[in-house]
C-alpha cells in the first residue's frame, strides 16, 4: 500500500504508486462469476478521512500530522525530516482520501452507494475506525442522519407508488471503548430507561 517518493511531495512531482489496483467505490455489490446471475460478491471500500484541527488544537498552536493530494496520504514530520535528509517521504495511497477541509457531504458521497445497495436488498456496513479523537464520531455523526434522509426518501416514494408497500428498518448504532461495557452505557442511560 505504500508507495516510496523519491521526489518531494506536491508541486516537486510524484513516484509512480506501486499500490495493487483497488477497486473505486461504486455498487457495493456485483454478481459472482461475473455477469452472471447468482448471490452478491463481498466488496470492501476504503477511505480514509484526515480530521482537521479543532478550534483548541489551533488556539494551541497544533499542527496537522498528515498532508493529503487526491488518494496519496503522507506524514509531515516524515516530509520535514526526509527534505533535512535529502531522502525519501514514504506515502501511502488509498482507494479515496478525505483531506481536513472535506465535508460531511464528500464523505457521505463516499458510502452512498452501500444505501443505494440497501434499497436493492443487499446488506452494507459502514463504520469508522481509528484511535481516539480521530474523528470516528464526528464523521458517523455526519454519514448516519443523510443516510437516514436518503433511505425514508426512498421509503416514502414507494409509499406513494404502492399503498400496499410496508418496510422494516433496523439500524443498529455501536461504539466500542477498552473500558468497561458499564462505562459507556451509564453515561447514555437515564433512570427513565427500563431494563438497564
Amino acid at each position: 500500500m505504500g508507495a516510496r517518493l523519491d521526489e518531494s511531495p506536491p508541486g516537486k512531482g510524484w513516484a509512480r504508486s506501486t499500490s495493487p489496483p483497488v477497486r473505486s467505490p461504486g455498487s457495493p455489490t456485483r454478481p459472482r462469476g461475473g455477469s452472471g446471475g447468482g448471490e452478491p460478491e463481498e466488496v470492501i471500500s476504503v477511505c480514509v478521512r484526515v480530521r482537521g484541527l479543532s478550534e483548541q488544537e489551533v488556539a494551541a498552536g497544533d499542527a496537522l500530522a498528515w498532508r493529503t493530494a487526491g488518494n496519496r496520504l503522507w506524514e509531515v514530520e516524515a516530509e520535514a525530516e526526509a527534505e533535512a535528509s535529502g531522502g525519501a517521504v514514504w506515502a501511502f495511497d488509498f482507494p479515496a482520501v478525505l483531506g481536513p477541509e472535506a465535508t460531511q457531504e464528500e464523505a457521505y458521497a463516499f458510502v452512498r452507494p452501500v444505501v443505494a445497495s440497501w434499497l436493492g436488498g443487499v446488506n452494507g456496513t459502514v463504520f469508522a475506525f481509528g484511535q481516539t479523537s480521530a474523528g470516528k464520531t464526528h464523521t458517523m455523526g455526519g454519514i448516519t442522519p443523510r443516510a437516514l434522509v436518503d433511505l425514508f426518501g426512498h421509503l416514502a416514494a414507494e409509499r406513494r407508488r404502492s399503498t400496499s408497500y410496508t418496510a422494516a428498518v433496523s439500524l443498529s448504532y455501536l461504539e466500542a471503548r477498552p473500558q468497561p461495557f458499564q462505562t459507556v452505557v451509564t453515561t447514555a442511560v437515564t433512570p427513565k430507561t427500563p431494563g438497564l
